[in-house]
């Protein structure tokens, strides 16, 4: 797993040349999606984890998400990207694990099983308007996006959530509750 591409992340970073960029210490996991984290000894900041929507933790592997990132980040610095920040105090961004290898964590989850490509938090779906609560109506799924064939090779492996008959994604799931 740790055998990240490079090329994807170079990308990505060019990407996002325009956004804000810090690091950050990772004081909270609150589920697969979101972090808080502090910058520069400042207010806690909620992150929302950006190109994945992970299960909610009464769905299945929702907890194992929440793991995941709490073995992974917790009390450890992260390199944030943003590209959009709520009037809830709300940072939509990439969480970037550097090490010896640079880890996107959205990677990390896709290729695990414990998430989704988010069909919520793109980059083009940030130039409208629109915030991104608004697009839970209609999700558009990138399917040539490298995060989309992360997630496929994942559910060919039957990783995580994968490895269950029908996974009900997020959105769909909070529709129904």
């Amino acid at each position: 797993m740790k055998k990240l591409l490079l090329f994807p992340i170079l990308l990505l970073f060019l990407s996002l040349a325009q956004a804000e960029s810090y690091y950050c210490k990772v004081n909270d996991v609150i589920d697969g999606n979101n972090l808080i984290c502090q910058k520069d000894h400042s207010n806690n900041i909620k992150i929302k984890i950006c190109q994945t929507e992970a299960p909610e933790l009464t769905q299945p592997f929702g907890e194992e998400a929440k793991n995941f990132l709490t073995e992974w980040l917790l009390n450890k610095e992260v390199y944030i990207q943003t590209y959009k920040e709520t009037g809830n105090q709300t940072v939509y961004a990439n969480v970037i694990l550097e090490g010896k290898v640079s880890i996107d964590i959205s990677i990390a989850l896709l290729e695990m099983g414990l998430a989704w490509n988010s069909p919520f938090c793109h980059r083009d779906e940030f130039d409208s308007e629109q915030t991104p609560i608004h697009l839970y109506d209609q999700p558009k799924i990138f399917k040539n996006s490298f995060y989309h064939r992360k997630e496929s090779q994942a559910k060919e492996k039957k990783l995580g959530l994968w490895s269950t008959s029908n996974p009900t994604p997020p959105w769909k799931w909070r529709k129904q509750k």
